[in-house]
């Protein structure tokens, strides 16, 4: 069993995205433990899998990023979000902040914005 290696949830209605996410996240010594389609996905594999990262987006299909977020944080008030968005909404990005999400990614997401929001994630 590795130690060390932080485990993380991708949630997001684009395959092609989590795919090339989940590249970019195993580089950055990450296990990417699940993945899901939309926030009701995320909050089933929070429960069953208590990853130390959940990276979600939040425009979804049925339950969005948003529900994602609220629900997961009644589970584990400590959990820690990525957010990645295409989202250019101030609302939105005030709304994340009131909920305690710090990181947020503006799509298109690259390597170095994921190093970034990965770095010093404790």
């Amino acid at each position: 069993m590795q130690t060390g290696r932080k485990k993380a949830i991708i949630v997001d209605d684009d395959q092609a995205f989590i795919d090339s996410l989940m590249e970019l996240i195993e580089i950055a010594d990450i296990d990417v433990i699940g993945t899901g389609k939309n926030g009701k996905d995320a909050v089933t594999m929070y429960r069953s899998l208590r990853p130390d990262i959940v990276m979600l987006d939040l425009v979804m299909d049925d339950y969005d990023g948003f529900y994602a977020i609220r629900e997961i944080q009644k589970i584990d008030p400590d959990a820690q979000f990525i957010v990645m968005s295409a989202l250019d909404s101030k609302k939105a990005y005030e709304d994340l902040m009131k909920l305690g999400v710090q990181k947020i990614i503006r799509k298109p997401v690259t390597a170095d914005k994921i190093g970034e929001a990965l770095a010093n994630h404790d």
